[in-house]
C-alpha cells in the first residue's frame, strides 16, 4: 500500500462559480487531501501546502502574500485548466490529467 503525506489545499473560488463542481468534488474524494474553499486569501497561509486561484480579484496585499508563499516553497495552481477533464470547457486536458496524477 502507498502511503500519501496529508496535503492541505486551499481552493481560492468564487462561490457562484459552477465550472469546478466536477473537480473540487474529485479533490475531496482523496482521503489525504484536506480541501478549504474560500473567495479570499486569508493573512496566515501557513496551514497550507496547495493555493489554487481560479478567478478571483486578489488586493495587491494578497497577490505578495501568496508570492511570499511560493518563494518560500507553496504550490500554486492558477487559473484552472483542468475543468476540461472534470467537466468544464473544452481544451486538451493535457495539463489536467498531469495534475489529477500527482495529487
Amino acid at each position: 500500500m502507498i502511503f500519501n503525506p496529508p496535503l492541505s489545499i486551499l481552493f481560492l473560488t468564487e462561490a457562484e462559480d459552477v465550472t469546478l463542481t466536477s473537480f473540487i468534488s474529485y479533490l475531496r474524494s482523496i482521503p489525504h487531501i484536506r480541501l478549504s474553499e474560500i473567495p479570499q486569501l486569508p493573512h496566515d497561509l501557513s496551514s497550507y501546502d496547495i493555493v489554487i486561484t481560479s478567478n478571483t480579484r486578489q488586493s495587491d496585499a494578497a497577490i505578495d502574500r501568496l508570492t511570499r508563499f511560493v518563494q518560500a516553497g507553496g504550490g500554486q495552481l492558477v487559473g484552472a485548466p483542468i475543468t476540461t477533464n472534470f467537466g468544464g470547457s473544452a481544451g486538451s486536458g493535457r495539463t489536467g490529467r498531469r495534475i489529477a496524477r500527482t495529487l
